[in-house]
């Protein structure tokens, strides 16, 4: 039976933590509120757009619903002219991606970016097309939401959900590998320290990407 392997983009497949920061620091910077630089970014991304801005904000105008809009839709603005700055494939990816296609492993990618930004992201990055679905937000539906798993598993030809792996950066992927009844892989060269994801609930740790890709062809 072939495996598949669903994939989160941003901290895993992708580096966007300096275009990220750079489209809300823009935002912030627009109305004279604290910066914050990249380390801090890596702990504020993972729960979608409106989060990230949230968490950017000073604790005490977080509950301002309308400076929230406001300053989401300046980070969006931003962010769709200059999404590909600073934003590159983690070293060794396209690689990975190549052997693990040519090795006939099945991928997805699942992220919580608004569904436009995943796809055209995906799209310029990754044009060798090595994807069978590329999913992003849709509404409300955000990972670890079972319900964000559901357009992928649709497009699976085999529902054996044991020989389905979520890898992922976050505390985020993990619970939405649980959530989805697959298993969970964690990479340390993302967003987030290695201990979050094994408290999370990652069963395996992987440190590069040939790393990832031995763990793959054996599961």
């Amino acid at each position: 039976m072939k495996k598949a392997v669903i994939f989160d983009l941003d901290g895993t497949l992708l580096n966007t933590i300096g275009d990220l920061a750079n489209a809300c620091n823009y935002a912030l910077k627009k109305r004279g509120l604290p910066l914050h630089g990249e380390e801090a970014y890596k702990t504020f991304v993972g729960w979608g757009i409106r989060r990230l801005v949230e968490l950017a904000l000073p604790a005490n105008l977080r509950s301002d619903i309308g400076l929230v809009k406001e300053v989401l839709r300046d980070v969006a603005d931003y962010y769709g002219n200059h999404w590909n700055v600073k934003t590159r494939p983690y070293d060794g990816i396209p690689e990975l991606l190549e052997r693990l296609q040519k090795n006939g492993v099945k991928m997805a990618v699942l992220s919580n970016k608004p569904q436009d930004f995943t796809e055209l992201t995906v799209a310029y990055f990754f044009p060798a097309g090595y994807f069978f679905a590329v999913e992003g937000a849709k509404g409300n539906v955000l990972k670890p939401m079972p319900e964000s798993l559901v357009p992928v598993f649709d497009k699976l030809d085999d529902k054996e959900c044991s020989k389905i792996l979520f890898v992922g950066d976050s505390k985020t992927d993990m619970e939405t590998a649980k959530a989805g009844k697959i298993f969970p892989v964690g990479v340390t060269w993302g967003f987030r320290k290695e201990a979050e994801l094994v408290e999370s609930g990652a069963k395996f740790m992987v440190h590069t990407p040939d790393e990832l890709e031995q763990f793959i062809l054996d599961f």
